[in-house]
């Protein structure tokens, strides 16, 4: 079995939270992304809410292919934990279930995004 979702291109991982007042907070603009992929999963009929493509327990392979807008240079490796932190709980339950992760620099194209890819990883 396999997941196939297309989500708007997140903010780097240095970006995500901000400190304010000496304490970390999540900044505007990953709350504003986090609402954008949400709405982009409901598109692509993934509400959550219990209904789980991968339950506890099963072990996935996780491919993301980030895709940019611009010839701007940026580290795709900043870009993966926004994402696997919003397929949590709806892709799959847990983190933890994440057996190998793959990230891979696609080709610039408009609107820019992240292609994930989930997997069942099946033992022989």
């Amino acid at each position: 079995m396999s997941v196939s979702l297309y989500l708007p291109p997140p903010p780097s991982t240095n970006r995500l939270r901000i400190p304010q007042r000496g304490r970390l907070v999540t900044s505007r603009e990953y709350r504003r992304w986090q609402d954008d992929a949400m709405m982009a999963l409901l598109k692509q009929g993934r509400t959550g809410g219990g209904l789980i493509d991968f339950e506890e327990g099963t072990l996935v392979d996780v491919s993301l292919t980030v895709h940019r807008e611009s010839n701007r240079r940026q580290d795709i490796d900043n870009r993966t934990k926004a994402v696997l932190d919003i397929i949590s709980g709806i892709v799959y339950a847990d983190d933890a279930q994440i057996a190998a992760l793959h990230v891979y620099r696609g080709e610039k194209r408009q609107p820019g995004g992240v292609a994930v890819e989930v997997r069942e990883v099946v033992s022989e």
